[in-house]
């Protein structure tokens, strides 16, 4: 075989292998544990990766409407919150997602809480804790949180639609990761 053939195959294989990943190996449903004196468990809501209960998967059509994505202040995100705004938007790893079309965060819905909200460090640690929201400087969490975090965001990224991403976020992260690299 020549070197041609060979970069074919090999190209060929690994968008095959990809394809396959991507649309046909479904990840396994993790579900945390919820402590039943937890404020999740007051509200009767429980922590999980898939959510079969949610029927308004009204997701899949917004991706026919592009959105032109841009860049939210913490303040712009808190009115986006199905209150002060009907559209509802929440921030996972400094990325802004529509939540509007799921019962989950409106008004009445048991994550009300977390709409127009950054709240990164909430739903990777499974909690309602008000102080943690809007936390977006994540440099003393461990890798685990960090790979966590990116399920979550890819996750939010597979049902909703991306509409942006959080300023302060950026910031706090991108100036943390140069520093990191400076000292390697």
């Amino acid at each position: 075989m020549n070197l041609t053939t060979i970069l074919l195959v090999s190209g060929f294989l690994a968008t095959a292998f990809f394809v396959y990943k991507t649309f046909f190996v479904k990840k396994k449903k993790r579900t945390q544990q919820t402590p039943e004196n937890s404020e999740a468990a007051k509200h009767n809501v429980h922590f999980s990766d898939s959510d079969d209960s949610d029927s308004d998967s009204d997701s899949d059509s917004d991706s026919d409407n592009e959105v032109q994505e841009r860049e939210f202040t913490l303040e712009e995100l808190h009115q986006y919150n199905g209150v002060a705004n009907k559209e509802i938007y929440l921030s996972v790893g400094g990325v802004v997602f529509d939540v509007t079309h799921t019962e989950f965060y409106k008004p009445e819905g048991p994550y009300h809480c977390f709409a127009g909200q950054e709240a990164t460090i909430n739903l990777v640690e499974s909690t309602f804790e008000t102080s943690t929201l809007n936390k977006v400087d994540i440099s003393d969490k461990p890798a685990s949180f960090k790979q966590e975090m990116e399920d979550k965001v890819d996750f939010y990224g597979m049902k909703y639609s991306r509409v942006g991403w959080v300023k302060e976020w950026k910031e706090a992260n991108e100036q943390k990761s140069d520093e990191e690299k400076k000292n390697d």
